[in-house]
């Protein structure tokens, strides 16, 4: 591999890294403008019903008292760690809902994928056998 083809791929992974970085910064910012915090979103109307001690001891074991890049850190050290958290009505893992979700996933991928490639291609051969005549009309359309 030349060295230009590597800071190429290097120059492409740190890309990739911004970009998650990016999307993990806007959904965490999203979830905290959101009205309520973890305590309101499991206990739902009874929190109200909750003294002072107690909503101050729920809001340091979800970490909701602790400033919002102490917040987004610890999350993000979570999610490096494999750990997504859980599904407050199932009390399931959202990595092993996920995994268990992924074969399906890759199988629609796939299938979507070659149906694309199966219409797709046609229909552009067709489209450019005559352009700007009414199979190419046609065959936009379709697209």
């Amino acid at each position: 591999m030349s060295y230009r083809t590597a800071r190429r791929i290097g120059r492409r992974l740190a890309e990739i890294g911004l970009t998650l970085l990016g999307v993990a910064v806007l959904v965490f910012v999203t979830l905290r403008v959101l009205p309520g915090d973890q305590i309101t979103a499991s206990l739902g109307v009874e929190a109200g019903d909750l003294s002072p001690g107690q909503l101050a001891a729920l809001k340091a074991y979800y970490g909701v008292d602790q400033p919002l890049i102490s917040q987004f850190l610890g999350w993000l050290v979570s999610v490096l760690h494999g750990n997504l958290g859980y599904v407050l009505n199932t009390r399931q893992s959202v990595l092993d809902m996920t995994l268990s979700a992924l074969p399906v996933t890759i199988e629609l991928a796939v299938l979507s994928t070659v149906l694309g490639l199966l219409i797709g291609v046609p229909l552009a051969l067709l489209s450019a056998s005559r352009p700007n005549g009414a199979r190419d009309a046609v065959a936009q359309t379709m697209a």
